[in-house]
């Protein structure tokens, strides 16, 4: 690029073409804010050489949506994202490959907001067209299936997404190239049966997901969320145990999920409506304390039943279920585990146990405190 810029010029057709494919290469191999202000620096070239209406100029946007995508910042990434679908259809048609990743993109950003309902018809679209170009059976159109699948569960349609995922699941067990993808329809189609409150068959599909891939993080730790809900099954609590603990994370205080307010990946404490149905909701901390309303208006049920509960992180949750049922000789020993975790991981004070709050580790009782 660097050759191309010297020899033709900063805004030679063949410099733009190179700046964007740099663009991509970074945001392909992990640099999304590199590829976000190279992007950025080729939108203003390309809008002064060929406006904002020329096909050009929307991959650019297209590429600068999808790093924004990547950073978690979904709702600038719309922003840019709906820009280049617009002048895309109009200049390339809504079936070309183009088009089709920018309006892919756009659904993405769209369910990470919690926009379902401009995020379904746009994901209906994209099946058709996948289906028709491509083939019911294309690997391209099969993802565009479980994304829809996700907007129908979002909308609250959870047997139409439940029978989409199960024929999805029918076709890729019939695929071993694509096996790959089973976990996550199967820890889907669990997150569906658990907004319906069907635990028995929510945990029968986690346990499935779970056996084909232990090392699927999103599997165990929505596991883990719905047996904590339910203390009256502690076997499966212990199960999501085991197979949290049976993998080496190195972020263990980071939930692989986004908060439905802000977009950020949520890091400690999550929270939920206790009102909503269960695995689809999530918001972080600071926004709980920040603007509670933001996160009411992603409740579709009545307000007075609108109540936000926390919970830990598993690794933490267990190192403190551990201090409260422990005994006298090694209640010392757990206390210390626990303090080095919350030191290593950097956890908030105010979200960490109280010492006091462990009853063997409480002296208030004695007449000399």
């Amino acid at each position: 690029m660097s050759a191309l810029v010297e020899q033709l010029g900063a805004m030679h057709e063949t410099t733009l073409v190179a700046r964007l494919r740099l663009t991509v290469a970074l945001s392909w191999n992990g640099n999304h804010h590199g590829a976000l202000n190279l992007g950025l620096e080729t939108l203003d070239l390309q809008r002064a050489k060929y406006g904002l209406r020329h096909w050009r100029t929307a991959g650019t946007l297209c590429a600068i949506g999808g790093a924004y995508n990547q950073l978690y910042m979904f709702r600038v990434g719309a922003r840019y994202l709906r820009r280049a679908l617009l002048v895309q259809e109009a200049t390339l048609g809504h079936d070309h490959a183009s088009t089709r990743t920018s309006a892919s993109r756009l659904v993405n950003a769209l369910l990470n907001t919690g926009d379902a309902v401009r995020a379904l018809p746009m994901a209906e679209r994209l099946v058709a067209g996948s289906e028709r170009i491509l083939g019911p059976l294309h690997d391209a159109a099969i993802l565009d299936k479980i994304t829809l699948g996700g907007a129908l569960l979002m909308a609250g349609q959870a047997n139409e997404a439940l029978s989409l995922w199960t024929a999805t699941d029918a076709i890729l067990e019939g695929r071993p190239e694509l096996t790959a993808r089973r976990p996550m329809v199967l820890g889907l189609m669990a997150t569906a049966f658990w907004s319906q409150n069907q635990y028995e068959k929510a945990t029968n599909y986690f346990i499935r997901a779970l056996n084909l891939s232990p090392t699927k993080k999103r599997n165990a730790w929505y596991f883990f969320l719905m047996a904590s809900t339910r203390p009256s099954h502690a076997d499966d609590l212990a199960r999501a145990r085991s197979y949290i603990e049976s993998v080496d994370d190195p972020t263990p205080e980071t939930w692989p999920e986004s908060c439905l307010s802000c977009g950020r990946v949520i890091a400690g404490c999550v929270v939920m409506c206790t009102g909503c149905p269960g695995g689809i909701s999530f918001f972080c901390t600071k926004c709980l304390a920040r603007n509670v309303a933001c996160l009411r208006k992603h409740c579709k049920h009545d307000p007075l039943m609108t109540k936000f509960s926390t919970m830990p992180p598993p690794r933490r949750f267990f190192l403190e279920k551990d201090l409260l049922d422990a005994s006298y000789e090694h209640i010392e020993t757990l206390w210390t585990d626990y303090d080095a975790y919350c030191t290593m991981h950097s956890v908030p004070l105010h979200e960490r146990l109280p010492r006091t709050s462990v009853p063997l580790l409480n002296r208030c009782w004695h007449p000399m405190f």
